[in-house]
């Protein structure tokens, strides 16, 4: 329902937000209340933001439990060394995600994606290059 509320809106403002974002002047000239239009779209933009806030939590979340006990079925035998390889793992990318995210301005979000699936990879890798031998 929220999502129908922000199409409308956009659809309600997007003559004047391209009018004003493309000449302001001469769109405040003709009449367009600049000041109206961008405090409308921030608030489309914020409540965007905070609905997907949720879906983008969720994916997060997903992918942090998600990629360290995947790679861990390719690299080990055994439940318990399993679960201990996998939360090391899940750790260490949480934490060098943190530190990434930190040094390099990148989102910790991508860190912990790509580290994971990084992972994912080497440990396919590893894998077929043990089968080979």
């Amino acid at each position: 329902m929220l999502s129908l509320a922000i199409l409308v809106g956009l659809t309600f403002i997007s003559r004047p937000l391209l009018f004003a974002s493309l000449q302001p002047e001469l769109a405040e000239a003709k009449g367009v209340s600049l000041d109206l239009v961008s405090t409308l779209f921030m608030i489309i933009v914020a409540v965007t933001t905070a609905e997907a806030t949720q879906i983008v939590g969720v994916l997060l979340v997903f992918a942090l439990m998600v990629a360290p006990a995947a790679t861990t079925l390719r690299l080990t035998r055994g439940v318990l060394r399993g679960i201990l390889v996998s939360i090391a793992l899940a750790v260490a990318i949480a934490w060098t995600s943190l530190w990434l995210a930190f040094e390099t301005d990148w989102p910790t979000s991508f860190w912990i994606t790509s580290l994971g699936a990084t992972a994912y990879l080497g440990a396919g890798l590893i894998r077929r290059l043990k089968a080979a031998q």
